[in-house]
């Protein structure tokens, strides 16, 4: 048995499913070793059969044959095999299909022959239950809406690590990312600038690449002007590109935080399937309760467990509009943290580029996220055993 296991740690085999003839031969050039594979593609039909008669750990899915299979099938497959990889497999790249993929669970989105040598990484990155514990911890912050405070917390909270550990604050709104300003750092280089030279990025270079705050916490920001939409939805970075930056981030640090955008992005889809944790940040009411649970419906159909997401409830107060007991009650989550609204403390620190810590080491909110920070180190919580509501009354 255990020779078994290390076999398929080194090996992993793989299902492959809707693929052509001309696919198949591309994959199997560019895996060689890497993987166990059939002889031929299964159809959709039979992808069930297969992955249970192989014992499959990976799934290299066809999107081209019928993308909307392709996609019912993945989240099916998510539901029925848990920690299966899917990757999607496409000769011809289209924007908006990437994204559908991403939200429906698959891990990455390849083009074939382009991306072969991403394949072979993808093969290589070990699952999820058999991380290397030389990887640092990835966590990702994620809001229900803009404007929440998703960005206060993942600076604040990186900060507070940064005393202790290695870390890394990563700003993942390739939009409107604002971590820079909010620590007065004029970065020279953003993550924009990475991209181009992955194949050679080493953690030399890579730490040569951030800005360092004057706390050690080290920043990859977003560049300080905004991207425009149309810009980035045209963009050559793919899902591959972002899997690998992130496994530098996690090899060269014990911690890398990951600020999200608030969109169903490709950056952000992409770092809410890699994260080792996800803090979801929501307000206590009813707009941002209602968005926290469209919010775990998208995770739910990604495939992400909610056991790797801490509920944070932010600007809480104890007037506010819902209690604890009805948060938890709508979303099916135990609030994991509780960070008090602290305008009075934050309005100030914000406008001078400084940490809450750095202008009043008492204020409230810098107490309630450095109080959020040990999460990082609890093991897996379970959710509440009763269902979640639909919608809030």
């Amino acid at each position: 048995m255990d020779s078994m296991h290390s076999h398929r740690t080194l090996a992993p085999t793989v299902s492959i499913i809707g693929l052509s003839e001309a696919a198949m031969g591309w994959i199997r050039g560019a895996i060689r070793t890497e993987a166990r594979l059939p002889d031929q593609s299964t159809s959709y039909e039979a992808a069930f059969d297969d992955v249970v008669c192989r014992e499959a750990v990976v799934a290299l899915i066809g999107m081209d044959q019928n993308p909307s299979q392709a996609l019912a099938l993945s989240q099916e497959l998510h539901r029925q095999h848990e920690g299966i990889r899917l990757i999607a497999i496409t000769e011809q790249r289209n924007r908006q299909n990437v994204l559908e993929a991403m939200r429906a669970g698959f891990s990455e989105y390849l083009l074939l022959p382009d991306e072969s040598e991403a394949l072979r990484h993808a093969l290589r990155r070990r699952p999820r239950s058999m991380k290397n514990p030389m990887l640092g911890c990835a966590l990702a912050v994620v809001g229900t809406k803009g404007g929440c405070g998703v960005s206060t917390i993942a600076v604040h909270a990186a900060a507070e690590l940064a005393g202790m550990h290695r870390v890394c604050a990563v700003d993942m709104d390739f939009g409107m990312g604002d971590i820079a300003a909010m620590l007065s750092l004029e970065p020279e280089r953003s993550m924009l600038d990475l991209f181009p030279h992955l194949p050679g990025l080493n953690e030399r270079t890579l730490m040569g690449s951030v800005s360092v705050h004057r706390s050690h916490l080290h920043v990859l920001p977003q560049p300080v002007f905004p991207i425009p939409p149309e810009k980035w939805a045209h963009s050559d970075v793919s899902s591959s590109q972002i899997q690998e930056l992130l496994d530098r981030l996690q090899t060269a640090y014990q911690y890398v935080v990951l600020d999200c955008s608030g969109a169903q992005d490709l950056p952000t889809l992409v770092t809410l399937r890699r994260a080792d944790q996800l803090w979801l940040v929501c307000t206590p009411d009813v707009l941002g309760v209602r968005n926290a649970w469209r919010r775990l419906q998208s995770l739910d159909q990604m495939g992400i467990q909610r056991a790797r997401i801490r509920l944070i409830v932010n600007r809480w107060r104890t007037n506010a509009p819902l209690s604890v007991a009805d948060i938890e009650r709508n979303l099916g989550l135990t609030v994991t943290g509780k960070i008090r609204e602290d305008s009075a403390h934050l309005e100030p620190a914000t406008s001078k580029g400084i940490l809450l810590r750095e202008y009043d080491s008492t204020a409230p909110a810098h107490l309630d996220i450095s109080a959020c920070v040990p999460l990082l180190n609890q093991a897996t919580v379970s959710a509440q055993t009763t269902s979640p509501r639909v919608a809030i009354d």
